[in-house]
């Protein structure tokens, strides 16, 4: 499992720029959908945040002490979601555009 696009093996000894580039130009080319896919999370956070400041929630998980666990569960629930959905498309979508496009001859500068 990747933690981060940097360790895929064929990111592995280059810079910092070419590694940018490889990336930027896998996802134009291969990565249909990985902008909506961020959307739909950064969307579906900002609303369950947006719920829990409205009802008053916030204040209530706020002042719970860390012994109870049934008020920080729903967050720490909200954390493993969005850090589930970052690792998913690490793994998933990008990890394969990136070896699809490092596989159909990258010659060491971006396509356009």
């Amino acid at each position: 499992m990747y933690w981060s696009s940097d360790q895929y093996p064929g990111m592995a000894r280059r810079s910092r720029g070419e590694r940018k580039a490889i990336l930027d130009s896998a996802m134009k080319q291969y990565g249909g959908g990985s902008r909506i896919r961020l959307a739909v999370v950064n969307l579906a956070t900002a609303a369950i945040m947006i719920a829990l400041v409205t009802s008053k929630l916030g204040t209530w998980i706020s002042a719970a002490p860390v012994s109870d666990w049934r008020k920080w569960a729903p967050l720490a629930g909200l954390i493993a979601f969005i850090l589930g959905a970052y690792l998913w498309e690490v793994n998933g979508p990008t990890l394969t555009a990136v070896n699809r496009y490092l596989g159909d001859g990258y010659t060491g500068k971006p396509r356009t």
